[in-house]
């Protein structure tokens, strides 16, 4: 594949030219012995198989920074050196896998796996990992006899399980090669070090649940906990320049995932005409660092420049966002009053003489990016073929540093830069006197546009630290199913559906930017909690036919 740029193109004034070549191949072999039977009441389901997975990639760039001539793109027309670059990885696991499933009489149900994987990418002694999991479930209705409420109680499944899961990393991790340089003869060292003793990642999890139906289902429960912890965690952790790298791969710490997750639907009317429907779930996740390794204070999982960082510190949450803000009055800060009385002003902004707030000089915890909860509900209503449906989902909590808002902010483009406009302001805050006291602040804004360019700066991740609360309206539907007997006296159509409808109509949020959702995406990662001057988001309408032959 090829991509040109022409000359006087924003980023690239004098044009550019480059080529790549992209090769993936992976080819999987696999076999599978199976064993069913059953013994009076109990029922047996067992597999042994096995698989040999080989990957191949290769990739190649050539490119040419500057172009010689004007919109002539060949790799020959070029100011100076190309500027090559490849790769090449290879890749091979061995597998062996089981599974037994044991059930008694369709009521009490044992389900066993186990699965060893031998990676290339892992260097020997720490290559072989094995992870088993167990899951159980049990039908208390037909266990146990309900009497009288059996026509109330259809349905009481209780369900638990234990499962680990292995992960092995990218090739060429566990050992250090050079590359070759610009100057001729020589090469250089990575950026990131190799680990020879890299381990395999294992994330270990159990969850317990109930799956509850009522009045012939036309009530339906679904109520689950879980918890996960991984450890042996394979990430890139920065180290001191003068060891000659920046980074090294490193197996770090343990982080611990849990929460809740509730679903409840049913059946409100229901007659041979008219059939009303309703549901509703919701859903809590939390985190934290259990342990971060050896040597290793924190961890900065994300970050945008030097302007804002998510960073981990052992006990705290994954997703704690760090950075700059203001300057404020330290615990057990007072104004002396007139009278001698006393008035707490701890925590509240610094401002200067010239009415602006003051920043901090350092780092400081700015808030927590993961929202409190999401959940959702919809309803539908459905009357002789006639089908509406509506859909509402949404998140309580949640925030990310927002760089729309700082250039809403700081250019004066958003309803946020509207105080003060005509007449300035006077900030509620505190000003620091000589002695070290303070007073309340009285100053106005020397200059509103200075004071918008300072509070909204790229680098005062607090004030653009934004919510990213919001409901939305997910899908409006209206469908038409046609009548049986008429799509009989076609001979050949069994079903024909009509079929309009709308996706993500309305967001209600408090969100400077254009969407909530919207991620920020850093090659073909997603980086959390930041939201980086994305582009409106779309909505859809549209309509379709479905037609059954």
């Amino acid at each position: 594949r090829t991509q040109r740029k022409p000359q006087y193109t924003k980023a690239v004034q004098e044009g550019d030219y480059r080529e790549q070549n992209v090769r993936n191949f992976e080819m999987n072999n696999d076999f599978l012995l199976t064993y069913k039977d059953t013994f009076g009441n109990f029922a047996v389901n067992a597999s042994f198989g096995g698989n040999n997975m080989f990957s191949k990639y290769f990739h190649t760039i050539i490119k040419v920074d500057k172009l010689l001539e004007p919109n002539v793109f060949i790799l020959q027309n070029s100011q100076g050196p190309l500027n090559v670059a490849s790769t090449r990885s290879r890749k091979s696991i061995n597998s062996f896998y089981g599974f037994v499933s044991l059930s008694w009489r369709d009521m009490l149900f044992l389900d066993v796996t186990g699965r060893n994987d031998w990676s290339s990418t892992l260097a020997p002694g720490n290559n072989s990992y094995f992870y088993p999991s167990v899951s159980a479930s049990v039908l208390l209705n037909e266990l146990i006899d309900f009497g009288t409420a059996r026509d109330i109680v259809n349905l009481v499944k209780l369900r638990g399980s234990f499962a680990q899961v292995g992960n092995d990393t990218k090739p060429y991790r566990t050992s250090n090669y050079l590359t070759s340089s610009d100057f001729a003869g020589n090469f250089q060292i990575p950026r990131t070090a190799a680990d020879l003793n890299l381990k395999p990642e294992i994330v270990s999890s159990w969850e317990v649940g109930a799956d509850i139906r009522l009045f012939r289902s036309r009530l339906n429960l679904d109520v689950a906990y879980y918890d996960n912890e991984s450890k042996n965690q394979i990430v890139s952790m920065p180290v001191s320049q003068a060891s000659g790298v920046a980074s090294r791969y490193s197996n770090t710490g343990r982080i611990r995932n849990w929460g809740w997750e509730v679903s409840v639907n049913g059946t409100i009317v229901k007659t041979k005409k008219v059939e009303w429907k309703a549901y509703a779930n919701w859903a809590l996740n939390r985190n934290r660092v259990l342990e971060l390794g050896d040597g290793v204070d924190s961890w900065i999982v994300a970050s945008y420049s030097s302007h804002a960082y998510m960073t981990a510190y052992e006990g705290q949450s994954l997703s704690t966002m760090y950075g700059l803000g203001y300057k404020r009055a330290p615990e057990g800060s007072f104004i002396v009053g007139k009278d001698g009385s006393l008035t707490d002003v701890s925590g509240q902004l610094v401002i200067d003489e010239n009415g602006y707030p003051q920043y901090s000089d350092e780092l400081q915890r700015i808030g927590e990016c993961m929202p409190d909860w999401k959940g959702g509900f919809g309803t539908s209503v459905k009357w002789n073929g006639l089908t509406l449906s509506v859909a509402f989902d949404g998140q309580f909590g949640g925030h990310v540093y927002s760089y729309s808002n700082a250039l809403l902010g700081s250019r004066g483009k958003g309803t946020i830069s509207l105080p003060g406009r005509y007449d300035g302001l006077v900030l509620d805050g505190v000003n620091q006197l000589p002695d070290g006291n303070y007073v309340k602040n009285t100053h106005k804004t020397a200059d509103i546009t200075e004071y918008y360019g300072l509070a909204y700066a790229f680098q005062n991740a607090e004030q653009n630290f934004v919510s990213t609360q919001f409901l939305k309206l997910r899908e409006l539907r209206l469908d038409y199913e046609f009548p049986k007997k008429l799509l009989a006296r076609t001979g050949f159509i069994k079903g024909l559906v009509l079929s309009v409808y709308g996706r993500d109509l309305f967001c209600w949020s408090e969100f400077p930017g254009w969407d909530p959702e919207g991620a920020f995406m850093r090659g073909s990662s997603v980086v959390p909690g930041f939201e980086i001057a994305q582009m409106p988001g779309t909505r859809a309408i549209g309509g379709s036919i479905k037609i059954t032959f």
